[in-house]
């Protein structure tokens, strides 16, 4: 995540993940990259695998006021396994499009044509409704988060780890020199940095 001044405000973020098949055999797991309007509704893209499926390209929208989900969207088609980008951007007045490689795959009014100026971006593995803590493969985000500040897509100047209690670790720039900037991996049989510790 990166709350940092240079990704503040916005009008999109953007970050390139591994997709690949696992066995999630109850819940799910799922990685995605988001943004926050000013107008307090939070847009999110990527993949989810849930109770044993292939992966699945999806999109949610929700209200931050109620914690409710306003709008919802996914792929018919299973996405190919690799690198792909997802993206939220400002479409058009206070209209947001998500993308995956570049295609839409949901839009919604988000009620404002600029991001919150303190909600953070997120890129993020989550994990919901598991029957018991599993293992995932190792899993790239090649490129970790980006954000679209005057039209250009730019590096934060910070990004953190904000680990909501997952089981599952992460390495990124900060844990190991050798990797590429704006990179990081979670997964396989990776420590768990400490929370808000940098990447």
């Amino acid at each position: 995540m990166s709350k940092d001044p240079s990704a503040l405000p916005n009008t999109g973020a953007r970050s390139s993940i591994q997709v690949q098949s696992f066995d999630v055999p109850v819940g799910c797991v799922a990685f995605w990259v988001s943004d926050d309007s000013a107008g307090n509704l939070w847009m999110q893209v990527g993949y989810y695998i849930c109770d044993g499926s292939t992966p699945v390209v999806f999109t949610q929208v929700w209200n931050l006021a109620s914690y409710t989900v306003v709008y919802a969207n996914i792929l018919s088609s299973t996405p190919t396994p690799g690198i792909h980008q997802f993206a939220v951007y400002l479409q058009s007045g206070t209209t947001w499009a998500a993308t995956y490689d570049g295609t839409v795959v949901g839009s919604y009014d988000l009620g404002a044509s600029v991001s919150s100026s303190s909600y953070p971006v997120y890129a993020m593995s989550e994990e919901n409704g598991l029957a018991a803590a599993i293992s995932i493969p190792t899993t790239s985000f090649s490129l970790g988060i980006q954000a679209q500040v005057n039209g250009v897509w730019v590096d934060p100047a910070s990004i953190s780890v904000y680990n909501y209690g997952g089981t599952w670790g992460l390495q990124g720039p900060g844990q190991n020199p050798l990797m590429a900037a704006d990179s990081f991996v979670v997964g396989g049989s990776l420590p768990s940095p400490s929370n808000c510790s940098p990447l």
